[in-house]
Formats: C-alpha cells, sequence, structure tokens
C-alpha cells in the first residue's frame, strides 16, 4: 500500500528520491511475497510425490533470492569497473543493458 502511495506521489512531484525508495520498498515486498509463498507451501501435507513433505521450498526461496541479489550486486560491479576503465583511459565505452552477451563496444581516444 505504500509503496503506491508513493507511486502516485512521485507521479505528482517528480522526485527522484522518492522514486529511488519507492524502487527499494517494491523490491522489500517481492522478496516478502516469495518468502509467503513458500511458507505457504510448507504447510502441505505429504504426499506420495513429495514423501518428505514441502519443509525444503524454503530453502530453495532463500537460494532464489540470493541468486537474484548477487546477480545484481554483480551488474553493479562490472558497471562501476567499466566506468573506472573509461576514466583511465579517457575512452568512450558503450554497454548495452539489454544486450546479455556482456559486449562492449568502445571508440578510441
Amino acid at each position: 500500500m505504500l509503496t503506491a502511495v508513493q507511486i502516485f506521489i512521485v507521479y505528482i512531484s517528480g522526485s527522484v528520491t522518492l522514486l529511488a525508495d519507492t524502487i527499494h520498498n517494491f523490491g522489500g515486498a517481492a522478496t516478502a511475497i516469495t518468502l509467503w509463498i513458500a511458507f505457504s507451501l510448507i504447510k502441505r501435507k505429504l504426499t506420495k510425490k513429495y514423501t518428505y513433505g514441502y519443509g525444503k521450498v524454503e530453502d530453495l526461496a532463500g537460494s532464489d533470492l540470493s541468486v537474484s541479489e548477487g546477480h545484481s550486486i554483480a551488474n553493479n560491479v562490472r558497471r562501476e569497473l567499466l566506468n573506472k576503465i573509461v576514466y583511465l583511459l579517457g575512452t568512450t565505452i558503450h554497454v548495452d543493458p539489454s544486450d546479455e552477451s556482456g559486449e562492449v563496444y568502445h571508440s578510441g581516444i
């Protein structure tokens, strides 16, 4: 609910700081939803297919969150390293964020 109110205020005010906080809050909500689903699955009874139950779902959800956070950190480190290289070499580098191959295009000094 807070995120929805913040989105409305960001739309009216154009505040970049509030937009960043809204995105941060949305990420926290996404984490909570993932864990809520995992905890809901844990309560299920044993079945013939899952003879030990769904107890490990919580571990899988935590692993998924850790992997996605690690991916985000790795992308930020990569971007910062490229910025430092650009600064040190005095070149222009273009990285297409939608390109998953990691290709870097650069031009000379």
